[in-house]
This record gives structure tokens, C-alpha cells and sequence, in this order.
């Protein structure tokens, strides 16, 4: 059954482009939204005592009262004691940690989402619009294959298959149908406010709430009216036309390109005059999850110079933890393609390999590297982390990095301890019908259960969901 439906989308190249994702820019969604987790619990972190321990601003007795739902007992169960939160903080970081680097992706994502919701919900109070965004993302994420691209799990992938550069599934036109839903939804409000659409003040009136202030938004205030009224009307028309850009079925990549530019310097321009916590960002790293795949191979074309295509790292075929290291090496520093080759299979390199204990490195000149020199090597050829050459080459970082390199060479077996646990597994970027099945679903209800909250548009769907609200309340709230 999927796999008719997957051709029967590939019959029809706009399907693809339009609903489609990049695996590439899967892991864009997956570094940015642990960047964004990671930065608000160290957040969270500097107020611990104001907001989660026993010495907090409310006690737990009147945010139980007064705040939290009656699904929120979970939240409650938590020990307000400092240590508790403390560890509980450090294992949601943990957790965000691992979505970072992409190891055990799925599992990582569902302890994020978790923990997410403990840590947000210990005080309601402290719960901004972006954490609600956050949380309903994360949920969409854990159908998704985000650890694909740029991860310890596609860098330890033993599948002989190759990974699709793009996927499309319920999750991936859930996830654009969402990206529209919150700007179209959020544009027909302002629509009919007499702020945004009568008179054209609503950027005046925002730039007037002082709660949210920064310093470019008072010299905003000292435009004129007019000015003003015209980047209210601006806002309106891009949150209107940008998302509905996405779905035009031709020239798709070009328009995916205008749409994800114009919103980010939307939300860049909204970061910059008003203090609005993690919406602007989760709302760029949304966007950037629509990077199209032409974008991605244009720029693989345009880094991929002869020094990147000569490149060959040769490692110890009886050395686990060495194959381990430079398969992370290679995808940790974007260089894809890159031959990684058992040094017993070239007697000139095997030879080299025993007389200097290293790994070696054979650039585009055939000349060879070894030990730290050669690590400094293959970072200036990364296209991201080539400005950390200058810092290696150092010399004091450079002879205590040569040092280092000679005791893990010397210890081998010591070091392979250490990268045990991670183990060479089969990836697949595919998702079951079953999985998609149950994505389509509980979107549904979700959706179902925000629109229900909203007193003016009632929903015929109030009886159906009224059993789940529950769950839906606790993991998306």
C-alpha cells in the first residue's frame, strides 16, 4: 500500500517538491530545535530557585490551584527539592544533547519531547507561546526521519541500501500543512482585528508594549505613523501569500526559496524589536526545514572543490575504534563522499600506517599526513569548520594535540571502551503505513482540540474528542 502511494507521488514531481523533505534539511530541524532546548534550559537553569524548588516565587500548592489543568498531575508529582530539579534539568539537557549529535535520534526526540513537558509544566507560569510551539513540533518530529543527515546515526548506518536524498510521507504534509495552519490562522485573526486591518496601528501598538521592549524598537517608535502602518500592512501580506507560495506546483524550489527568505527576515526583524522568547527562532529553524534539494546539491557543487574530491583516509582494519572515529569524522565534518579505505588493502600505506602508529591521510597530491597533523588536514577542508585549522596548527595546541594523539594510538583498546556503546546499525529513512497512520491521526485530533479552544469558530468535533483532550492537553498544551 505505501509503496503504491510513494510511486504514485513520484508520478507527479510537484507532489514531492511540494510535500517532500530534504534529509539534509531534517537535520537543520534537528540541530536548531536542540540548540533552542539546550539555550532555554540553561535559561531555565539561571532562575531555578525563583521557579521550580520549594523557594519558588508561588508555591506549589497555589500553582496547582490556580494553574495547572487537571491532566498536569504528572507535573506535580515531581520533588520541588533543588536537587530534583537540578537533575532533572541536566537530564532534559542530556536528552538534548543526544538530538544534537543525532545518536539513537528517535529515542532522543521522544525523551526530549517528555522531559520537555516536565521541566515547562513544574510552573505554568513560566510558559511563553514559543514553549507551546516547541512542544508540538517535537511531537510532529518523532515521525520524521531526522537523524539521516549529519548524525552519529547516519554516520554508524551498516545499510548497504543508500539513504533517498528527500521523503515524503503523513508526517511530511502534516508538517507543511502545520507551517501554513499557524500563519493563515494567525493572519485570518488579524484580518478581522480592527488593529491590524481598520486602522493599520498594530505594529505601533506593539512597539508601545514596553514588557517586550529593545533598543531598535524605540527608534522604531520615532517613525511616523504611516511607516508604521505600512510594515503592519507588509506583515499581514506576508503572512497571507508566503505560505500559500509553498504549495504553487511549479518552479516549486524557487518559491520554497522566496517564502523560507521572506520569513526569516520577518522574524529576524520581529527578534530584533521585540523580546518574544523562542518564538522567532523555532519559527526560522521551521522555515529553514524547507530547504529544497536543488538548494542542498548546488551547494554540495560549490564546496566539493579537487582538494575535497582527492581526499582518502586510510584506517587499521583491526581497529574498531578507529573505523568508528573516521566514519564521525567524515559526516561531522561534511565531507561526503570522502573513500575511507582499509590501510591493509595498499602495502606502501600499510608499511606507513606501522612505522608512524596513525592513521593516514592522502590529499589531492598524493602527499600523505599523519597523527594530529593529519586531523588538522581534513578540518581546513570542511566547509563549515575549516576556520579551526588556524587554531589546531597553534603550536602549544598542536604539540599537546600530537601527544594526546600518540597515547590514544598507543592504547587502542583502552580508547575503544569508550565508543562501545556505539554501534555500526541499519537506517532507513522510510516510515511504515502503520506509523503514518497513527502521525495523520493524532495530528488530527490535535488540530481538532485547537480549534475547538477557539470560542468563535465551534467545531462539530467536541464530542469525539472530548476522551482524549487529556493526553492531547498534556503532550502538546
Amino acid at each position: 500500500m505505501q509503496k503504491y502511494l510513494e510511486n504514485h507521488w513520484r508520478k507527479f514531481n510537484f507532489g514531492i517538491d511540494i510535500f517532500g523533505l530534504d534529509l539534509r534539511s531534517l537535520a537543520v530541524l534537528r540541530i536548531g530545535l536542540a540548540l533552542i532546548i539546550m539555550t532555554d534550559l540553561i535559561s531555565r537553569g539561571q532562575d531555578i530557585n525563583a521557579y521550580y524548588t520549594e523557594a519558588e516565587l508561588l508555591s506549589r500548592e497555589t500553582l496547582a490551584q490556580e494553574f495547572f489543568a487537571p491532566w498536569y498531575w504528572l507535573s506535580q508529582l515531581i520533588n520541588d527539592h533543588l536537587i530534583v530539579q537540578v537533575f532533572l534539568l541536566l537530564l532534559s539537557f542530556l536528552s538534548a544533547l543526544s538530538l544534537l549529535v543525532g545518536y539513537r535520534t528517535r529515542i532522543a526526540i521522544i525523551a526530549t519531547w517528555f522531559l520537555n513537558i516536565f521541566v515547562q509544566h513544574q510552573n505554568n507560569t513560566s510558559i511563553f507561546a514559543g514553549d507551546d510551539i516547541l512542544q508540538g513540533i517535537l511531537l510532529l518530529t518523532m515521525f520524521l526521519p531526522l537523524g539521516c543527515a549529519y548524525s552519529m546515526d547516519s554516520a554508524l548506518n551498516s545499510s548497504i541500501k543508500p539513504l533517498p536524498k528527500q521523503v515524503i510521507s503523513g508526517a511530511t504534509v502534516i508538517f507543511i500543512v502545520q507551517l501554513i495552519f499557524i500563519y493563515t490562522w494567525s493572519a485570518l485573526y488579524r484580518t478581522t482585528s480592527e488593529f491590524w486591518w481598520t486602522n493599520e496601528d498594530a505594529v505601533y501598538y506593539f512597539l508601545d508594549l514596553h514588557q517586550y521592549v529593545t533598543e531598535l524598537e524605540h527608534f522604531l517608535l520615532g517613525f511616523p505613523l504611516s511607516i508604521l502602518q505600512i510594515f503592519t500592512l507588509a506583515a499581514l501580506i506576508i503572512k497571507w501569500i508566503g505560505p500559500l507560495i509553498i504549495l504553487i506546483p511549479f518552479r516549486t524550489s524557487f518559491f520554497r526559496c522566496v517564502a523560507i527568505i521572506s520569513f526569516i527576515v520577518l522574524h529576524i526583524g520581529f527578534e530584533l524589536s521585540f523580546s518574544i522568547g523562542l518564538l522567532s527562532y523555532l519559527s526560522i529553524v521551521y522555515w529553514l526545514t524547507l530547504i529544497p534539494t536543488k538548494v542542498w546539491d548546488w551547494g554540495s557543487k560549490l564546496i566539493r572543490k579537487q582538494p575535497q574530491q582527492g581526499l582518502t583516509i586510510y584506517y587499521d582494519a583491526d581497529c574498531g575504534f578507529c573505523k568508528k572515529v573516521v566514519y564521525l569524522i567524515r559526516t561531522f565534518l561534511i565531507l561526503p563522499g570522502t573513500p575511507l579505505l582499509i590501510a591493509q588493502s595498499n602495502e606502501s600505506i600499510y608499511a606507513d600506517m606501522l612505522e608512524k602508529n596513525s592513521w593516514v591521510v592522502v590529499d589531492w597530491q598524493e602527499n600523505r599526513h599523519y597523527k594530529f597533523e593529519a586531523i588538522c588536514y581534513v578540518v581546513s577542508l570542511s566547509p563549515i569548520l575549516y576556520f579551526l585549522e588556524s587554531i589546531l596548527r597553534w603550536q602549544p595546541i598542536m604539540n599537546g594535540g600530537t601527544k594526546f594523539y600518540q597515547m590514544i594510538a598507543s592504547n587502542r583498546k583502552v580508547a575503544g571502551n569508550f565508543t562501545r556503546p556505539f554501534k555500526f546499525r541499519p537506517l532507513t529513512a522510510k516510515t511504515s503505513l502503520p506509523v503514518n497512520i497513527i502521525a495523520l491521526s493524532l495530528m488530527f485530533l490535535y488540530y481538532c482540540l485547537i480549534i475547538d479552544a477557539l470560542h468563535d469558530y465551534p467545531t462539530l468535533f467536541s464530542s469525539t474528542i472530548i476522551n482524549v483532550a487529556p493526553l492531547l492537553q498534556l503532550c502538546c498544551p
